[in-house]
């Protein structure tokens, strides 16, 4: 009997492997992505009073530039999504550092308005064209139970990107009014070269990605794992997994066949997700600045020092049910809108009361919204098989998305009361919505299934009814 013949299926190896060093330095290389997320927009939103002093532009127009980085991303996942799945989860993260890199110092060369609006758009495609492909690499190299830490642990590294922006506006302008923001995206583009080269260098292959394709590739790549995670008795002889048309639905099928309220619910997580984090991201520090008596930095840093529990909340919180989970984030963070909307609302926007109340709503909205939006993005990414997680994930962010191009321009043209009151209402929507959704505890690795054996396997139904 031929080795391919007695092998085992990738999950089933990953699974003796265990979680160890292989896992940590995939999750710190992919996690350099987010970083570089987080440089970005924190470095974009706080040139808000600079480039409206400077550049003689409406405050619309730079709410705008984030819209426009924000639509960039939209068409960065897309394109990120099939190419994910086609060339592998590697190549897309490699191609999108050295291109953000080189986004970042064409920012800070702008001289006008419209040549960084152009940048600002090919830097969202640039950021986000990995999004997909890391999301999907951190889903397929962990063990079952570890798949939420390594997705914690790389989205913590938004915060280490907000704080690296947050040290250089301490050395610059601590009140952010009157931000270096070009020589800040100069700095910004310093660690997106590095990485480039670390995750060349030493960043591997998804094994699960392999397996549908080239099994002795896969045999290569968990033998690096096996190495790096002091498993030597492991069998890493893999099965070839490229699935048959006979065992699998399609995947327009899973999306948008009978799975398709599934499908609506999750696009609308990602809706609400979006506008929440990059119109807060947006919103946030435009406000600090009004608002809060301390510096407007040490505030975005705390606020970004918060996000690392609420990660560390998500890990927690996946031995329990998904639904419950997405319900206290969703209560959670809409508790915290809607104080603020209220307060607001009443007239007490910039009273003494409302600052030390602005600043708790903020730092506790930061802790629901991620650990909420960790555990959504790993939500996705369990409902749908290997071969095209990549384009499942990437159909619900971009329509997400959406949202995440109009929070800024919102923000802009409405008032602060109204943008944070229409949150709270798409939040309200979104929680009814979720109590319906079918539950992927315990998981079942990729595997797609009907709606009607989810219901069935998972016994999914109202958490009213339960």
């Amino acid at each position: 009997m031929s080795a391919m013949a007695s092998g085992r299926p990738v999950g089933e190896i990953i699974e003796d492997l265990g979680y160890g060093p292989s896992q940590f330095i995939t999750a710190a290389l992919v996690g350099t992505l987010w970083l570089m997320f987080g440089a970005v927009t924190t470095a974009l939103s706080t040139a808000k009073n600079t480039l409206t002093s400077t550049w003689g532009i409406s405050g619309a127009q730079v709410g705008t530039l984030s819209s426009m980085k924000s639509f960039g991303g939209l068409l960065g996942i897309i394109i990120g999504g099939p190419l994910s799945d086609y060339v592998g989860r590697k190549p897309p993260v490699v191609l999108s550092l050295v291109l953000t890199s080189i986004c970042c110092v064409l920012a800070g060369l702008s001289e006008n308005y419209w040549s960084l609006l152009c940048v600002m758009f090919v830097t969202g495609i640039c950021v986000y064209i990995a999004e997909p492909a890391g999301v999907a690499l951190m889903m397929e190299t962990p063990p079952k139970d570890r798949k939420i830490v390594s997705q914690g642990f790389a989205f913590n590294m938004w915060s280490v990107g907000t704080l690296y922006v947050c040290m250089l506006l301490c050395l610059d302008d601590p009140q952010m009014t009157n931000v270096d923001w070009q020589f800040i995206m100069f700095l910004v583009a310093v660690p997106a070269v590095v990485f480039f080269l670390a995750s060349g260098l030493f960043l591997q292959e998804s094994p699960v990605w392999l397996a549908t394709r080239d099994v002795q590739a896969a045999k290569r790549n968990l033998e690096w794992m096996m190495f790096w995670n002091s498993s030597e008795k492991v069998d890493v002889e893999v099965v070839n997994e490229s699935s048959s048309s006979t065992t699998r639905v399609s995947f327009s099928e899973a999306l948008l066949g009978k799975n398709l309220f599934t499908t609506f619910a999750i696009c609308w997580g990602f809706v609400v997700y979006n506008m929440a984090s990059t119109g807060g991201n947006y919103a946030f520090p435009s406000l600090l600045s009004d608002v809060s008596t301390t510096s407007p930095v040490a505030t975005l840093a705390a606020g970004a020092l918060l996000e690392v529990p609420g990660n560390m909340l998500a890990i927690w919180m996946t031995a329990f049910p998904r639904r419950i989970v997405f319900v206290l984030y969703l209560c959670g963070m809409g508790s915290c809108l809607a104080t603020l909307a209220l307060a607001t609302t009443f007239g007490v926007y910039g009273t003494a009361g409302l600052t030390n109340m602005f600043d708790c709503c903020y730092y506790f909205n930061k802790l629901f919204m991620q650990f909420g939006g960790t555990v959504l993005h790993v939500y996705v990414c369990e409902l749908y098989a290997a071969e095209f997680r990549g384009r499942a994930f990437a159909f619900a962010s971009a329509v997400g998305k959406v949202s995440g191009i109009l929070a800024p321009t919102l923000f802009e043209l409405m008032h602060a009361t109204a943008f944070l009151w229409t949150i709270v209402v798409i939040s309200i929507v979104n929680l009814i919505l979720f109590l319906y959704l079918p539950e992927t505890m315990p998981f079942r690795d990729d595997t797609v299934l009907t709606q009607e054996e989810w219901q069935k396997e998972a016994a999914a139904k109202p958490l009213s009814d339960q």
